[in-house]
């Protein structure tokens, strides 16, 4: 199980590298002399390169060996942390973000469908929550600790996600498996799993409510008159929350079923979705937050260890889909909750209504996994 060990922490790394620049990244961009559109356009183009490489090098990592892409890509990703320290324009730093997405998208994937590849026959669920766990676990500490090291020097911040790529790189080196050859996948191949393509959908209207919470659920707690301190912390609940829940919830999904975890959790995610901006005490907004990291942890280790039983053979490639379509979700829900908002004409009630229709998104996911995944097809291999 080393190879788990050393998988989490790759993709760990590269979450807590996501988040590491989000408190700074605005701050090194200004300083360069960076607009609101630029600022925006930086941020945008490290999801936009992600979306496009992760199925990508998913399928480049199935066809050519997973170690060996998994290799490459922590040290690409060591380079571009570094990388960010020597830009000294918004041209530079904008390309340097663009292909630290990049760099991000050789990781992911391929660390998932490794995972996917050796874990167990029946703990599937359990190997995909703690990746799972280590995903949520550094978007969470990422923004603290950027926050943190960045007081002392903003390189420094960059600097040290340099240095932990090139420790995870160093893990895997000598605790991944050895590459078993080449082999030729295709996306065709992959998709012709119903369970796969249920996946597919799950994740981007999944993301879709999630994405809402990220980006308008610190406006409404503004609105309410809370500081950015209690905004940031009911934020990291939920992302704590739901590190937490991950291996517990695989565990579930392998001693009962894929279908009706995925079910209980997009139905309470869905009632506190639509709670969460209709409380505002601070307990009830601590509760809510915590109790919505929770059980929006329930569904996922659920989805991707029915992905990974049905994609034998093919893991890189269907969990390289399966993310790019958590990052298609997480850039179209916050753009479409963002324009019910001002049509609804701003403030609370505004975003009381924008959660409503993400409350529905999150419960219509549920609803098309379970009508189109059944038991008998997730026990199912692809060949």
């Amino acid at each position: 199980m080393k190879y788990l060990a050393s998988a989490a922490l790759a993709v760990f790394t590269v979450m807590l590298g996501v988040g590491i620049v989000s408190p700074i990244l605005p701050i090194y961009a200004t300083n360069l002399g960076a607009t609101g559109i630029w600022i925006g356009l930086i941020f945008s183009i490290f999801s936009f390169s992600r979306f496009l490489f992760l199925p990508v090098f998913g399928k480049i990592g199935d066809d050519v060996g997973k170690k060996k892409v998994i290799l490459i890509g922590l040290l690409f990703y060591a380079m571009m942390s570094f990388a960010y320290i020597l830009t000294s324009n918004l041209l530079e730093l904008t390309a340097v973000r663009l292909l630290h997405g990049i760099a991000s998208a050789m990781v992911i994937p391929v660390a998932l469908g490794i995972v996917a590849e050796k874990a167990r026959r029946g703990s599937e669920g359990f190997s995909m929550g703690v990746m799972n766990q280590a995903i949520f676990l550094g978007m969470a500490a990422g923004p603290l600790v950027g926050g943190v090291i960045g007081n002392i020097a903003i390189e420094l911040s960059f600097a040290s996600m340099g240095i932990l790529s090139l420790i995870a790189l160093i893990l895997v080196l000598f605790t991944f498996p050895a590459d078993t050859g080449k082999r030729e996948t295709k996306f065709r191949k992959v998709i012709e799993s119903k369970i796969v393509r249920a996946a597919i959908l799950f994740r981007i209207l999944n993301a879709f409510g999630r994405g809402s919470v990220m980006s308008f659920f610190p406006i409404y707690l503004a609105l309410l008159g809370y500081d950015l301190s209690f905004i940031g912390l009911a934020v990291t609940l939920t992302l704590l929350m739901s590190a937490v829940m991950q291996p517990f919830a695989g565990k579930l999904a392998d001693s009962i079923d894929m279908v009706k975890p995925v079910f209980l959790g997009t139905t309470l995610t869905s009632l506190l979705l639509f709670a969460i901006v209709r409380v505002e005490s601070l307990m009830a907004i601590l509760t809510a937050s915590i109790g919505l990291g929770l059980v929006s942890g329930i569904a996922l280790p659920a989805v991707s260890a029915a992905v990974a039983i049905n994609s034998r053979g093919h893991e890189s490639s269907a969990m390289g889909l399966l993310s790019a379509s958590k990052s298609l979700g997480r850039m179209v829900g916050p753009l479409t909750i963002g324009i019910i908002y001002d049509l609804a004409g701003g403030g609370v009630e505004a975003i009381r209504t924008a959660f409503l229709f993400a409350s529905a998104m999150t419960f219509l996911a549920g609803v098309i996994f379970v009508r189109m995944a059944g038991r008998e097809e997730i026990m199912v291999d692809i060949d």
